[in-house]
């Protein structure tokens, strides 16, 4: 039936005829109107935008638009691919902003357990905060964009970046007291003893990363680059960066170390020293019973990777 225009169809005399007319229509039945012509598509092409701003923008006006015209008297459902994309770029942003900070303070609260001192840790937290906004700085710097997929970089620096400044608090911290308190003595030794053993587990993890470079994905291969960049940027700063800290606030640093004699080989261990000497004496009593112990879980975990499954269904990942 003809109507001399679509406001003509949908006067409400003409949307009986309309709706009757859709829903025996083989091309728009059960395609884009149900069969029981309660639920309809609406299908928007979108021009190409200049950026994910752009595109952000654009969809959320066309549904505040939508919103305002269905006033509540129908349920709308948004998809699509920009859609997607764009519904996820705003939750990894949300997730980088609530994570990161949980993590951050996580590191703080461990790496003071560990060290026992507070004027060491927020020293150490320093280091990482400078390595973390040079990791991403470069990332952004060389044009790249934070997705989600290289939404990972800053968590793995944070983890990275702080092993070598526990290496090299601890080991200040013991050759501080067994030296008889010489400070600057005691951040040299760290220096000198620690340099070696720590640019090769920073080179052996720089090659790790490096290795996804082979990848067909180009955001797996950004984060492989930029993190591998990142863990050698985390040994420099805490080879050069962590020295000068110490140093720099040499005053505070010596006043909230415990004055402590040096510790006997045998006495003055805490109980997680204890646990860990307790542990090496029983791998070394029994070295096959550990071995076999180790092999076998390994035969289990290994059996159950057959189960192991590859999903890419983002839309499962989001809420209704």
């Amino acid at each position: 039936r003809g109507y001399e225009s679509a406001e003509d169809a949908l006067r409400s005399e003409n949307l009986a005829a309309v709706r009757r007319e859709a829903v025996s229509h083989p091309m728009i039945a059960g395609a884009l109107i149900s069969r029981d012509a309660r639920t309809t598509a609406i299908v928007i092409e979108l021009a190409p935008t200049e950026s994910n701003e752009a595109k952000h923008e654009l969809l959320n006006s066309i549904r505040d638009t939508l919103d305002r015209i269905a006033a509540g008297a129908v349920r709308l459902h948004y998809s699509g691919g920009a859609y997607l994309e764009v519904e996820i770029s705003g939750l990894t942003h949300s997730d980088n902003r609530i994570f990161t900070p949980i993590t951050f303070f996580i590191i703080i609260a461990v790496v003071y357990f560990l060290l026992r001192n507070l004027t060491l840790s927020i020293l150490g937290q320093l280091n990482i905060v400078v390595i973390l906004v040079w990791g991403v700085g470069l990332l952004i710097l060389c044009g790249e964009s934070i997705n989600s997929v290289t939404v990972v970089i800053a968590p793995i620096l944070l983890a990275i970046s702080i092993s070598d400044s526990i290496h090299i608090l601890s080991h200040y911290s013991d050759r501080y007291r067994a030296n008889g308190h010489d400070h600057p003595k005691a951040v040299k030794d760290a220096i000198h003893d620690l340099w070696y053993p720590c640019l090769f587990t920073s080179l052996t993890t720089f090659a790790g990363y490096l290795s996804f470079t082979t990848a067909t994905v180009r955001p797996v291969i950004t984060v492989g680059i930029f993190t591998a960049l990142g863990v050698m940027i985390a040994y420099l700063m805490t080879m050069v960066f962590v020295p000068s800290l110490l140093m720099a606030f040499r005053g505070i640093v010596q006043r909230t170390l415990p004055d402590l004699k040096p510790e006997s080989p045998g006495g003055g261990k805490n109980r997680l020293t204890r646990l860990m000497a307790w542990l090496g004496w029983g791998v070394a009593a029994r070295p096959k019973t550990v071995c076999l112990f180790f092999l076998l879980l390994t035969a289990l975990a290994t059996w159950g990777v057959k189960d192991l499954r590859f999903e890419t269904d983002f839309v499962s990942y989001l809420k209704d």
